[in-house]
């Protein structure tokens, strides 16, 4: 919870440094992007009340645009598709053109890539993925795909990535068994 109110106050600060565009934009619903590493229902869950604050405190209305999948989320991100934008991913060279600039960073620990097993499965460690069916969120996830891929690549580790489209998709793969684990990020 404290965290979420750490976000709220975040954004509500950006927006009230936007000044004068703030003023003339301050009737209508501005779109505020997040990259789409959850389910959507659980994205709106978690953001609708820190959008409602915002609001309530600033008298801007936010309205949360979530996409399908990272990839898609990324694809809208590029293309300018929203006011704001929630994302980790604005850094890459990619997304330059979009004109995206950082006005607020979340005051928490650093993302963290983890691989995770079921807790009865027989993989103790990252070499007994060799070989393996490892579950990833999507090739667009940085943190739950790339950085830990190249971990186990410099590691000598051969896995044969499968992609569950979202962090939620992927555990539901490794919850049924269709992957032997599956990597994510300690935000989501």
């Amino acid at each position: 919870m404290l965290h979420r109110i750490f976000k709220a106050l975040a954004v509500v600060v950006g927006i009230a440094s936007l000044g004068p565009w703030h003023a003339a934009a301050a009737g209508d619903a501005l779109s505020f992007g997040v990259l789409s590493q959850r389910s959507a229902v659980l994205t709106a869950q978690y953001w609708n009340p820190v959008l409602e604050y915002v609001k309530a405190k600033t008298g801007t209305a936010l309205a949360l645009k979530v996409a399908r999948t990272a990839p898609e989320s990324n694809e809208s991100i590029k293309a300018g598709g929203y006011d704001f934008v929630y994302s980790n991913t604005i850094f890459q060279p990619a997304m330059a053109d979009a004109g995206y600039r950082v006005i607020l960073r979340p005051r928490t620990e650093a993302i963290a890539s983890h691989i995770v097993t079921l807790e009865d499965s027989p993989i103790t460690s990252l070499k007994d993925l060799d070989g393996k069916v490892v579950g990833f969120p999507s090739l667009a996830a940085f943190v739950g795909y790339a950085v830990p891929l190249d971990h186990l690549m410099r590691e000598g580790i051969s896995v044969t990535p499968v992609f569950g489209g979202h962090q939620e998709g992927i555990m539901g793969q490794l919850k049924v068994g269709k992957v032997i684990a599956a990597a994510g990020n300690s935000q989501v």
